[in-house]
């Protein structure tokens, strides 16, 4: 149980608790970074996920990344309109040198150049960034799909295993306890193995987003149960008993019965004679 635990190690388990608290956090965060503004409203909403699915038929790739993630990167939303008014006057390579090379240098090589984090989608010349602006945006492509459905899986089990170790360990009863240990490593997989159709299919885009929710108040809830286990329901250690002491042997009825001032020669045992004479069942001597 918990809350017979000392007070060191009650410590030792709530910070675990808070790494797993600031997990969830950092996770939401990049989430909501990778689909946020998708459809040019703030927070997290079905058609951001959609959109990053599925994509948006009516636009071209960069135009989408640069209104979801990439939106923060401009610094006003004159820049922000200086490529959109690029690409909608036909992309010329002339306009591209004078007004939307230093922009994009400025804001965007630094990830999408040969040494950034983006290296694998570059905007560093001309025809790159044409090839972008010519395509029609069809959503998070299966290679990202595959690189982060790994890290994801991992990372979600890993967190809502070691969660349900120590909610196991509470003094909570009831079937309710197994569902909510095993509801958070169901949803980590169906969240996951559900991005793979919502590129075709709302209702996995649906499944994404109800998953996902499912999955952080599962782990809140067992999080906040877990710590009132600890600290408020937290009962008193008892003290530890005092050693026993060791027993000592019995002292023989003859041992007790005898003087012992007169010293160990003064005890005497009884012979066999005695022993003969002194048994009831013992036989008469022969003749």
């Amino acid at each position: 149980m918990l809350s017979h635990l000392s007070l060191t190690y009650r410590l030792a388990v709530t910070l675990l608790l808070l790494n797993l608290v600031l997990g969830l956090l950092f996770l939401h965060v990049k989430v909501s970074h990778a689909v946020r503004g998708n459809d040019e409203s703030p927070g997290i909403s079905m058609e951001d996920l959609r959109m990053h699915f599925q994509g948006d038929p009516t636009v071209n790739r960069l135009q989408f990344m640069m209104r979801g993630p990439m939106h923060d990167k401009f610094a006003t939303a004159d820049e922000y309109e200086t490529i959109v008014d690029w690409i909608a006057q036909g992309a010329t390579r002339e306009d591209y040198e004078s007004d939307v090379a230093p922009i994009l240098a400025q804001r965007c090589v630094s990830c999408h150049g040969p040494d950034g984090e983006r290296s694998d989608s570059p905007l560093t010349s001309y025809e790159q960034v044409l090839r972008y602006a010519q395509t029609t945006d069809t959503g998070i492509s299966y290679d990202a799909l595959a690189d982060a459905s790994h890290l994801y899986l991992v990372s979600l089990s890993c967190m809502a295993t070691l969660m349900g170790l120590v909610f196991y360990t509470t003094r909570w009863h009831g079937r309710w306890k197994g569902v909510l240990i095993a509801l958070p490593l169901f949803c980590a997989s169906a969240n996951v193995l559900s991005w793979w159709s919502a590129k075709q299919s709302d209702f996995f885009t649906w499944l994404v987003y109800m998953t996902g929710l499912v999955y952080g108040l599962t782990m809140l809830a067992m999080i906040l149960l877990t710590v009132i286990d600890l600290w408020v329901l937290a009962e008193e250690r008892p003290e530890p008993l005092p050693a026993a002491p060791i027993a000592s042997r019995p002292i023989p009825s003859e041992v007790q019965s005898t003087d012992h001032t007169a010293g160990p020669a003064a005890i005497q045992r009884p012979n066999a004679a005695d022993k003969v004479q002194q048994s009831p069942e013992s036989p008469p001597p022969s003749a």
